[in-house]
């Protein structure tokens, strides 16, 4: 018996086509499983938000933030604070990222770890320090120079925000400037460009993406905080402490729906621009995988400078992580220094243990799903989708650009009642929560 080569070659095609069909089907299941996913944690609050601010109640409270001048003011507070965190803690963690990878100078390790601490410590224990060292009876500030200092409002904001956040910065940038390659420069020194026309023109171009990621990052953080905004923030309200306190005070959730949408919309706007500007702005290196190292940069005109910066801030770093954790030691920080330890008794074995439990299993729960959730939508991005590959890639990325206060009030009206689900009800009322009828009510 003669076999055609088509008849031949059909049964190695056909194993090959099942296959093909079942990681299809596997891969549009679990397009729609992360689709939905997203659905959930991002899409529904953020409608379920805007529905409430779109209310009457929030449409009068919508129109009064435009036309009242104490909203007025808070508005441009919330504004500035976010460029000044922003633009600030971007600097600062360009400034660690350069002296960490293009310096010459001894104990960059330590330096690296010094970095790396106030990403691990919470913003308000940053702002309880900064106001023990230099409030109005700081002991810096009062102690020992003598001055009548006021921390609270912007300036104690700007820089308690400053310092929790630049780590962020520097870990973006520093792993940027790491992998590039160093044959650039010797190219554009090899031409005759000095130092600082290497660095404008070569080094500072292809790091613009980690630049505009960072003050985007940056920015969303410094207007979606709450905690310092409470802690230090003085008479300097923003939109986010007048948000929770319309919610949790005034009982007012269409109020906190419209605060919450007036921070959402300056959020999302920088969010756009930084991906259409870095779209336009994009640079691509062809010359494969960085080979060697950077030239370290010696010249004492350039180190001294960049390092006595660096120097500073380390110093500030330290003395108010050191107030942290002296603080604990002692009864009252600042005003009784006598050693206790009362604070941790309260914490391993009274009220406070609770809170550390709660604490420990949310982000036990909350780390592994983000990160495989991350991965997966990495992974459908990047290798998988074609044409929805941009939706699905800037839906995942929304729920970064979307403060957190905002999307904690979306939470709160979205899921308010376990018994509702996207408006549906899922369990039927007790008879004490129906409403009675007319005549019912009348009899």
């Amino acid at each position: 018996m003669t076999l055609t080569l088509e008849q031949a070659a059909a049964p190695a095609t056909r194993p090959i086509t099942v296959g093909r069909r079942r990681s299809d089907a596997s891969v549009v299941t679990l397009v729609v499983i992360v689709s939905l996913v997203l659905l959930m944690i991002v899409g529904y609050p953020l409608i379920t938000l805007l529905g409430a601010a779109g209310s009457d109640k929030g449409l009068a409270v919508l129109g009064a933030v435009f036309t009242n001048p104490a909203n007025q003011r808070i508005v441009g507070n919330t504004v500035v604070l976010g460029l000044c965190v922003g633009v600030l803690g971007t600097l600062v963690g360009f400034v660690f990222a350069f002296a960490q990878v293009r310096l010459s100078f001894r104990g960059k390790r330590a330096l690296n770890l010094l970095a790396m601490i106030p990403i691990v410590a919470p913003p308000f224990a940053v702002a309880t320090a900064v106001i023990t060292l230099f409030g109005r009876n700081g002991s810096i500030t009062n102690g020992i120079f003598g001055w009548q200092a006021d921390i609270y409002g912007l300036p104690g904001l700007v820089i308690v925000l400053t310092l929790s956040f630049f780590p962020v910065a520097y870990m973006n940038i520093k792993g940027m400037l790491e992998s590039l390659d160093p044959s650039l420069d010797e190219a554009a020194a090899g031409l005759g460009a000095g130092k600082l026309r290497v660095f404008f023109t070569v080094t500072l171009p292809m790091i613009v993406p980690g630049l505009a990621g960072s003050f985007l990052l940056l920015f969303v953080e410094g207007i979606a905080d709450l905690a310092n905004p409470l802690v230090i923030g003085g008479d300097f309200t923003v939109l986010s402490s007048r948000a929770y306190l319309a919610v949790t005070g005034e009982y007012n959730t269409a109020a906190g729906a419209a605060y919450s949408l007036v921070i959402l919309l300056p959020a999302v706007l920088v969010f756009l621009v930084q991906r259409y500007w870095v779209s336009r702005k994009s640079v691509v290196s062809v010359t494969g995988k960085p080979t060697g190292s950077s030239e370290l940069i010696t010249s004492a005109s350039i180190r001294i400078p960049i390092l006595a910066i660096v120097g500073v801030i380390s110093a500030l770093v330290l003395v108010i992580y050191a107030t942290v954790l002296a603080g604990g030691f002692v009864k009252v920080p600042g005003v009784n220094n006598s050693f206790t330890l009362d604070h941790f008794r309260f914490v391993l074995a009274g009220l406070g243990s609770k809170a550390m439990i709660d604490t420990t299993m949310l982000a036990l729960i909350a780390a592994p799903i983000a990160g495989i959730l991350g991965m997966l939508i990495a992974w459908l991005v990047v290798r998988k989708l074609k044409r929805a590959a941009g939706l699905m890639d800037f839906v995942g990325m929304l729920g970064l650009a979307v403060p957190g206060t905002v999307l904690g009030i979306g939470y709160a009206l979205a899921y308010m009642s376990p018994t509702t689900l996207f408006g549906f009800q899922l369990l039927p009322r007790s008879r004490e929560a129906r409403p009675r009828s007319p005549a019912a009510s009348q009899s």
